[in-house]
């Protein structure tokens, strides 16, 4: 009963710690979700020891928390999105989302020390290599060349004539010659 506790509070703490650095940067699945993405897998865990040790049946403890990471993508690729810009958001989300499972699991089996160190390497990945990432991308901004691309092309019909036009913005590195590369 002790262990069961434990192995559910650490998921509890876990899933909330990851939550929650997701929720401050504006994730949609932020503290609440990775809690209860983190005490499932810890969950799913702990019912396959149950069914093991405490049932004694003989099959493969690990076959329920394999289909939990398998399924946690499902919960995932809903928040990926395509936003009118053609930019993907939401990436780390379902990432961060799917390790989250992963380290309930790790607790649920009372891996401890790999569910902990797990949870440390999330919120160092979260918050300083956000900082570093939103920077670097940041100077490339200021430091890139762009040059808009449109191309246009007549379209007629039987009722009427117009003209479809496509307009794109194309950044290129900071020591690319445009002239050189537009002829």
């Amino acid at each position: 009963m002790l262990s069961v506790m434990l192995r559910i509070v650490l998921a509890i703490i876990a899933g909330g710690v990851i939550g929650n650095e997701r929720g401050m940067h504006g994730s949609a699945a932020g503290l609440r979700t990775h809690i209860f993405v983190c005490v499932g897998g810890a969950l799913t865990s702990l019912c396959s020891l149950y069914v093991s040790r405490v049932l004694g049946f003989n099959g493969d403890v690990f076959r329920i928390p394999a289909s939990v990471v398998s399924g946690i993508g499902f919960l995932g690729a809903g928040t990926i999105l395509v936003k009118s810009d053609s930019s993907i958001v939401g990436l780390t989300t379902a990432a961060g989302m799917w390790v989250t499972a992963i380290t309930g699991i790790a607790l649920g089996y009372g891996f401890y020390t790999g569910g902990v160190i797990t949870t440390l390497i999330c919120i160092v990945n979260a918050t300083l290599f956000t900082r570093i990432e939103h920077n670097r991308l940041r100077y490339m901004r200021s430091t890139s060349k762009s040059a808009t691309l449109t191309l246009s092309s007549p379209s007629s019909t039987r009722f009427m004539t117009s003209s479809r036009m496509m307009s794109t913005l194309i950044r290129f590195p900071p020591k690319a010659e445009l002239s050189a590369m537009l002829d």
